[in-house]
Parts: structure tokens; C-alpha cells; sequence
């Protein structure tokens, strides 16, 4: 769906495009039918919008487009600040921010930072992974 839909312009319900997902599949096995031409038939919009929005987010994430990273800070002025800036040298994109300080998964004096960030391509997320490393920013990518 999220091929269909970024490469093509084509949103397909699940099934409509399972038969492309079939023949670009390394699964297949079929050797035999490289030579002869084979029609996948693209069918169906009805498809969830919640389900739309989740493909093109697991869509994005794999193929670089789209990462979670959960930064561990502590919890004092311009903390939040000093990410932002590493990732602006990096020319990302944030998408969210979700901050946290009151969850009983966060130790005290800490807090927990989820970001939602864009990257143009997989080369400008490993540029950013490494910058926070270099940093010796604790974080994981989620």
C-alpha cells in the first residue's frame, strides 16, 4: 500500500494490493514467469483513514523517512534546548515533541523526551544518530 501510494499516487484497500505485493515479493520463487508479461490488478479504496495514517507512518519509518527517538534529559533549564540544537545542525525536521517528567518509568530529577522527526533520506538519520552519539546523549530509537 505505502509503494502504491508513494510511487504511484494510487491508495488500494489491503487486499486490492496484495497481488503487487505478491509479485514484488523475493518469496515467490517463480523463475519460471520472469519472461512473460503478468498483470497485477489494483483494486479498492475503501480503506480506514486510522489505517492509512498507520501505513504511511510504518512506511516512512522504514525507509528512513520517519524516526522516534526517546532522549533521556535532566530535568533543568535549556535541556530540551541543546537536542533541539543538534538536530537543527543536522537540518532535521521535528514533527512532535512529547515531553515528560510525571512517569513512574522516568527517575527522578530526569525526563523523558519522545521525538517525532523527518529526514529527507537514511543517510541525514544516520548523520543525526551520530551526532547524538558523539554528544553521549542517552537515547534509543523506539
Amino acid at each position: 500500500m505505502f509503494l502504491l501510494m508513494e510511487r504511484s499516487k494510487i491508495v488500494a484497500e489491503p487486499a486490492g494490493a496484495a497481488s503487487l505485493a505478491y509479485l514484488i515479493s523475493d518469496e515467490k520463487g517463480n523463475t519460471k514467469n520472469r519472461d512473460k508479461n503478468i498483470v497485477s490488478i489494483i483494486s479498492g479504496g475503501n480503506v480506514d483513514m486510522y489505517l492509512l495514517g498507520q501505513v504511511v507512518a510504518k512506511g516512512l519509518m522504514q525507509t528512513g523517512g520517519l524516526l522516534k527517538i526517546f532522549v533521556d534529559l535532566p530535568d533543568k533549564p535549556g535541556a530540551l534546548k541543546n537536542i533541539v540544537d543538534e538536530i537543527s545542525k543536522a537540518q532535521v525536521n521535528i514533527v512532535e515533541v512529547v515531553h515528560g517528567r510525571l512517569s513512574s518509568n522516568i527517575p527522578a530529577g530526569t525526563a523523558g523526551v519522545v521525538l517525532s522527526l523527518e529526514f529527507e533520506n537514511r543517510d541525514q538519520s544516520d548523520l543525526l544518530i551520530d551526532l547524538f552519539r558523539k554528544t553521549n546523549m542517552s537515547f534509543k530509537i523506539v
